[in-house]
């Protein structure tokens, strides 16, 4: 479970000659957090994908939330966990980013941000690259762990304005999987989702040697984005899927959450007309914006396939305060958890242990 003392201390002790005092939040359900996020922060940030990693990893996301002439003017949402590993502050676990809202000069990120660093727990946080100068000289001691590369496009109003805006070669690749005996079915119910699901855990099992995130945040996303804010786009080849997408939608963007395909479906090319469908919906869901997210920098290939579709082209910066799980128990945590893993990620393990795997140990990822 979370811990939320700790940070309830920090509040109390705040002194007022330091600035405004942030109220903590539960940002799941608290419409002044909504009204926030949906005027212009973060898809991470939004109460459906807060709701869905409550739900789906046992996880208790709280916000501090800054206001001015009592209207939200900013805030950040966090978890406090603390579990066999140790405490730990996140902003946000297993999120592509947790930009702060309103972020926009030093001293709103050390009244947002100087609040969740405790000494001696960790804490981490991923933020665009344009608010690392606040976040920089806010005098918090944050320093750069890494960077991701995270690619969006600007969609235009008609699906044929988009299949001029793709790059050449996208719409090559399309035109070829459209001579497969391809089947593209849309749904948005859970039973599409977990059917993604099996093919998620193959994917990262066979290519990655990693564990798939649990049938319970699958089921949560399909609880907390619903039928009018969830798409899965799968492509079937003799019934059975070989590629697909997860599009969630908050705010008028489109976010490519996850996707996945066998061996067989990148020989034809069936990714490329997934992503094509993909964004189809996204126009015909009104959306402005289609998220493709973070990847990293030593995935060259995935880079290039999002260029390819992608508008603007930018860096996600991994921050934190240098502090590290270096007890008994975090250190046996580390030991065992990538034992466990190479195991269950296996040739020999059957794939639907793997998937329990995931079930069990991926939260202690974060």
């Amino acid at each position: 479970m979370c811990a939320t003392e700790p940070t309830l201390k920090l509040l109390q002790d705040h002194s007022p000659e330091a600035g405004p005092q942030p109220e903590l939040v539960n940002p799941t359900n608290d419409p002044r957090w909504h009204d926030l996020v949906e005027s212009g922060g973060g898809f991470y940030s939004s109460p459906p994908w807060l709701s869905a990693l409550a739900d789906g990893y046992r996880l208790r996301p709280q916000g501090l939330l800054l206001s001015e002439a009592g209207s939200p003017a900013a805030g950040v949402a966090f978890c406090s966990i603390k579990d066999g590993k140790g405490r730990r502050t996140s902003a946000l676990p297993f999120s592509d980013a947790g930009d702060p809202l309103g972020l926009a000069t030093p001293e709103r990120a050390a009244e947002l941000l100087g609040p969740l660093l405790e000494p001696g727990v960790p804490f981490s946080i991923r933020v665009a690259d344009s608010l690392v100068p606040s976040v920089a000289n806010a005098g918090l001691g944050l320093l750069e762990q890494g960077r991701l590369a995270w690619h969006r496009a600007e969609l235009p109003e008609t699906g044929e304005e988009l299949w001029s805006q793709i790059a050449s070669g996208a719409r090559q690749n399309i035109r070829k999987a459209r001579k497969a005996d391809l089947e593209i079915e849309v749904g948005n119910d859970v039973a599409t989702l977990l059917a993604f699901r099996d093919l998620h855990v193959s994917l990262r099992k066979r290519k990655y040697s990693m564990l798939a995130q649990p049938t319970g945040f699958f089921e949560a996303i399909g609880k907390h984005f619903g039928t009018e804010g969830l798409r899965v786009v799968l492509a079937r080849l003799d019934g059975v899927p070989v590629a697909g997408v997860v599009l969630l939608r908050f705010a008028g963007i489109a976010t490519y959450k996850f996707n996945a395909s066998t061996e067989q479906a990148n020989r034809i090319r069936a990714n490329d007309l997934v992503m094509w469908h993909s964004l189809v919906e996204a126009v015909g869901w009104g959306c402005q914006t289609f998220d493709f997210g973070v990847s990293d920098l030593d995935q060259p290939g995935l880079i290039r396939y999002k260029r390819k579709y992608a508008t603007d082209e930018a860096a996600i910066v991994s921050l934190s305060n240098g502090v590290t799980l270096d007890t008994r128990r975090a250190r046996s945590f580390d030991a065992v958890l990538p034992k466990l893993t190479k195991a269950l990620t296996s040739e020999r393990c059957p794939t639907a242990l793997t998937s329990r795997g995931g079930d069990l140990l991926y939260r202690y990822f974060c």
